[in-house]
């Protein structure tokens, strides 16, 4: 419900972006409000519902997905989950804030060659 809302100003906004994704299942494609911290061809996805949503379990069955980020389309592969060792590109008082609010799972995936 509010993914429609929020994805024209995560198009623009950092550190926000637009994962865009295929079900799974149902082979629809979705787009889904993330947030994202870059670091040279890794991108690292903050999993601020967890790490038992949809949109994760899609991306790491598919092995890839697309983003929209800062303009930019990015052909991403090679999705990777865990926890605070995956974190290094995230700055360190946004870190800090997720934690607080018990953000402790990440995603990081690189660019396609």
């Amino acid at each position: 419900m509010i993914n429609p809302l929020v994805e024209p100003v995560a198009r623009r906004l950092r550190p926000l972006a637009v994962l865009e994704h295929e079900g799974r299942r149902s082979g629809t494609r979705y787009r889904t409000p993330v947030m994202v911290f870059r670091s040279g061809d890794s991108f690292t996805f903050a999993l601020t519902y967890g790490r038992d949503v949809d949109w994760v379990r899609n991306v790491l069955a598919a092995g890839r997905c697309r983003l929209m980020y800062k303009g930019g389309s990015y052909e991403l592969v090679d999705p990777r989950l865990g926890g605070a060792e995956l974190s290094a590109p995230v700055p360190g008082w946004i870190r800090e804030a997720l934690a607080r609010v018990d953000v402790r799972d990440y995603v990081t995936m690189t660019l396609t060659d």
